[in-house]
């Protein structure tokens, strides 16, 4: 977000707005915009709500609102979801408009409009790590999802598995998409327990919830547990072994109890 900064301490730092060219832009968007019904008493509330939200807020309401009234969604939902976006990042921003359209456009998803921004909430608005590289994670799986060189799954159950694992990667500093797609591919290979395509995809989400070091945990221990030089296991045995590795992958709490370890700070939302 492009703000004025003060020149003073960063501890006693202050941010200055450009509160009138935010209401000026906002109204005068609003005011072409005879789809919204707005009467000039409310055209007046809503631009000002929008220019208390700081520089930039006005473009944000601007591209939300507009993408959803272009994609049939109701001026009042348009409205609120625009001022939900006034007041948050361009970041966040960037990431809704992105996920929503994944969602909505026929060569993507193909869902309704109402579907699709309830989706895009989850992914951008509501993510706690790197919206940018969630905005990535969640394009690449579905991808990969949707393409008939990848899994080819019906297109909502795709938008809704890629919701969860990008959700499930919020510590993942290089994104977890390609974890995932790599796990499962080993998962289903001759190379790995060579497991059907619905428990590889199962295997495969519960280890990324695991933490960004799960799935690497579980493709070596694998690999130890059938080796002849390691533990000689059979695949129903060594897949066992494997997932007992990867569930140990945060590590101690220092901070608790010996022995207590640090929660996943994403859960898979089954």
């Amino acid at each position: 977000m492009d703000r004025v900064r003060s020149t003073a301490s960063a501890e006693n730092s202050k941010e200055y707005c450009t509160s009138t060219r935010e209401y000026v832009t906002a109204m005068q968007y609003i005011r072409n915009h005879a789809e919204f019904s707005l009467n000039e008493a409310q055209i007046q509330e809503l631009s000002e709500k929008i220019s208390k939200q700081c520089t930039g807020a006005a473009e944000r309401f601007i591209r939300v609102s507009t993408l959803l009234l272009k994609s049939n969604v109701g001026s009042k939902d348009a409205i609120k979801a625009g001022l939900e976006f006034a007041e948050r990042t361009d970041a966040q921003t960037d990431g809704f408009i992105t996920v929503f359209r994944m969602s909505y456009l026929k060569e993507y998803l193909d869902m309704d409009a109402y579907s699709s921004m309830t989706l895009a909430r989850t992914v951008a608005a509501d993510y706690r790590g790197d919206v940018d590289q969630a905005r990535e994670d969640f394009a690449r799986l579905v991808t990969f999802c949707t393409s008939e060189d990848g899994l080819d799954l019906p297109r909502p159950q795709c938008g809704q598995m890629a919701a969860r694992i990008t959700q499930a990667g919020v510590d993942f500093e290089a994104g977890v998409a390609g974890d995932f797609v790599e796990l499962f591919r080993f998962a289903t290979s001759k190379n790995g327990p060579a497991l059907t395509t619905g428990d590889a995809l199962q295997l495969a989400e519960v280890t990324i919830g695991k933490g960004p070091t799960a799935a690497n945990n579980f493709r070596d221990a694998y690999r130890y547990a059938v080796s002849s030089a390691g533990l000689q296991l059979a695949t129903g045995d060594a897949l066992k072994f494997a997932e007992k590795m990867a569930t140990t992958s945060y590590a101690r709490n220092t901070g608790g109890q010996a022995g207590e370890r640090i929660p996943a700070s994403s859960k898979l939302n089954r």
